[in-house]
This record gives structure tokens, C-alpha cells and sequence, in this order.
């Protein structure tokens, strides 16, 4: 019979702990995305960002980003321009403006 009884132990015990984990995780899920707004604002007085990198005119799109060495190539379409070629090095500094014309 004390075998018994231990084993009916052990089951209400797991059991237990089931539905207190089932519980932590309904929990969990109903409070993730109740994040407060003010944690995720950030100060941008504190950052130090140039008004301008690049100048291009209003309506340009950039259409590709990608790494050329050290440096960056954006490729920009639109703006009343024709499509072009930046390349920018890590500092953010304007290196090259290519110009793609392709008409004959």
C-alpha cells in the first residue's frame, strides 16, 4: 500500500507541475507584447547624425544597397534623374556619383 500511495505522490506532483508550467507559458504569451512605449524611444538628440549624407533630388528610391569592399553602392532610380551609382565610404562620405545612361 506505501507504494501505492508514493506513486499517486509522484503523479499529483507532475501533474502539478504540468499545469503550473501550462499556466507560466498562457502567461507569457498574453503579456509579450505589452511592452510599455517610452522603453523603445530613442533619445536622437543624443546621437550625433549629419543632417544630409547624400544629396539627391525628391522622389529618388533606393532601389539596391550593397557592400563594395570597404565601402557602400546604392543604386537610386527616380528623382528626374537617371539611374545612378553611389558609393559611399564607412564614414558616410560621398566617394563617387556614377550616372547610368543607357540610351544610344
Amino acid at each position: 500500500m506505501n507504494k501505492l500511495k508514493a506513486i499517486q505522490g509522484v503523479v499529483i506532483i507532475l501533474t502539478s507541475l504540468i499545469i503550473l508550467g501550462i499556466g507560466l507559458v498562457v502567461y507569457g504569451l498574453f503579456n509579450r507584447g505589452k511592452e510599455t512605449v517610452s522603453e523603445n524611444i530613442i533619445d536622437t538628440k543624443s546621437i550625433n547624425i549629419p543632417e544630409t549624407i547624400i544629396s539627391e533630388p525628391r522622389g529618388s528610391i533606393f532601389s539596391e544597397i550593397q557592400s563594395c569592399g570597404e565601402n557602400i553602392c546604392l543604386r537610386v532610380r527616380g528623382g528626374e534623374e537617371n539611374e545612378r551609382i553611389i558609393i559611399l565610404s564607412s564614414q558616410g562620405q560621398v566617394i563617387r556619383k556614377i550616372r547610368l545612361d543607357f540610351s544610344d
